[in-house]
């Protein structure tokens, strides 16, 4: 019999957002689920969404449960924590994509994009462009500006062919960049004050930086409550 808790829940808004897994007591916690995604009815169970591994693609189905006036994912996500050995502190990336599925990256404490796969960056003109698209997903990572800094995982500085007069750009919107410097020392991004102060970023609260190819990173701003915002170039 299909029950409410067994159907699909409602997206009425694909947004992206962020959660940092907790371990405690032997068990995985629930992770809250933004409520401006679902419509939710009466009652405790507001259906299944569908999670999506970004490189395996393989499908989980996961429970959203109100509990004390909060969504929450229960059922279903330990199953998907498990499987692909994700620890207390990691952060897992939502992505809708369409029908209900959320693709999923998941980031270590490093901020690198979990993957044994990963290698030495080829050049553009060795490699067809759909393996370069793939690896330009796995130089994702998470981070913190802190300081006008950007921590940089080593894993990544391993695997970009960089010297110390590389510059690199930050791009939000698409068309709006940032130049920033590495220091190698460090493994830190340098940018200049307008940064921070152009873009608002908040204290404390991730960014996602995405390789796209030619020292360009595509940059995701969150807001405090784990959602993805767009912001408009005309006003950066």
């Amino acid at each position: 019999m299909n029950t409410t808790k067994n159907m699909n829940a409602k997206v009425k808004r694909g947004i992206d957002f962020w959660r940092m897994v907790e371990f405690k007591k032997g068990k995985y916690t629930n992770l809250r689920f933004p409520s401006s995604i679902i419509r939710s009815g009466e009652g405790r169970f507001c259906g299944r969404i569908r999670l999506m591994h970004w490189k395996e693609k393989s499908i989980w189905y996961v429970r959203i449960e109100s509990i004390d006036s909060h969504l929450y994912m229960t059922k279903g996500l330990r199953s998907f924590c498990s499987h692909f050995n994700v620890n207390h502190g990691s952060v897992l990336w939502f992505e809708y994509c369409r029908d209900n599925c959320f693709k999923v990256r998941i980031g270590n404490r490093n901020g690198i994009i979990n993957d044994s796969t990963l290698r030495k960056l080829p050049s553009r003109q060795s490699i067809d462009i759909e393996h370069y698209n793939d690896i330009e997903h796995k130089l994702s990572f998470i981070a913190l500006l802190e300081n006008n800094r950007i921590s940089v995982p080593e894993e990544l500085c391993n695997n970009l062919d960089i010297n110390k007069h590389t510059t690199f750009v930050l791009m939000v919107c698409g068309n709006v960049e940032f130049p920033v410097n590495l220091d190698l020392d460090s493994k830190t991004f340098v940018v200049a004050d307008e940064f921070s102060k152009r873009l608002e970023i908040q204290a404390f609260v991730p960014m996602l930086l995405e390789y796209a190819g030619s020292n360009i990173f595509n940059l995701t701003l969150f807001n405090a409550e784990g959602l993805s915002y767009v912001l408009d170039s005309r006003e950066i």
